[in-house]
């Protein structure tokens, strides 16, 4: 055992009580598991989707990019933001999906164009995705007021979609729902068919 360093023995060292030591110690231990728990944490999932009412221009357009070149063409179709009323949310930031794995993905995405909304719960979105046997569907709706209204504002809906790639041909449809009396529905109108090699048209598709 190592005795205290005293002037009868100079070769003999010097060590602090157990408890000053752990406490010196636990510190640094404290942190190196800190750490360690960081590193071992999952990453965070990549972002498969992008929506919201600021973007595109006056005319509906609908999408498919295969690969980060078509990817670079819609981002500059959406354009910049759209000024909106004070309050109201900014849409997702497309350069989230800049990740998209296009060896085993695809992107679809849709501008609805320039609308006006009058605060009746409007909105425009992709419901879902379905790869069939000799197409793709992408199921589109829309809620909109279609009625007599006190005021309005400009807005430009789209979403954005990361999807599993596929080389069939892709369908829009559509279902439109307006809620202002009497109400009506128009339902699975194709909007636009995009085949392989193809990335933007603009709808209703022409016939």
């Amino acid at each position: 055992m190592l005795e205290p360093m005293n002037a009868s023995n100079p070769h003999s060292a010097t060590f602090p009580p157990r408890p000053a030591l752990l406490a010196t110690m636990m510190p640094r231990l404290i942190a190196v598991l800190l750490m360690g728990f960081a590193s071992a944490s999952p990453a965070q999932p990549k972002a498969t989707e992008a929506k919201g009412t600021d973007a595109g221009g006056k005319t509906p357009t609908v999408f498919v990019a295969r690969d980060q070149a078509t990817w670079e063409k819609v981002k500059q179709a959406f354009g910049a933001p759209k000024m909106l009323p004070i309050g109201m949310k900014k849409g997702g930031d497309l350069s989230l999906l800049d990740g998209t794995d296009f060896q085993k993905q695809m992107i679809v995405a849709v501008l609805w164009g320039e609308m006006n909304f009058s605060s009746q719960n409007e909105k425009c979105w992709i419901e879902d995705v379905t790869i069939l046997k000799d197409e793709v569907v992408v199921d589109c709706r829309a809620t909109l007021w279609g009625g007599a209204v006190d005021a309005s504002f400009r807005a430009w809906p789209y979403h954005v979609k990361v999807v599993p790639r596929s080389a069939l041909p892709v369908r829009f449809k559509q279902t439109t729902v307006w809620t202002a009396p009497p109400g009506r529905t128009e339902k699975d109108k194709t909007v636009g068919i995009l085949k392989d090699g193809e990335w933007k048209q603009e709808f209703p598709a022409k016939k």
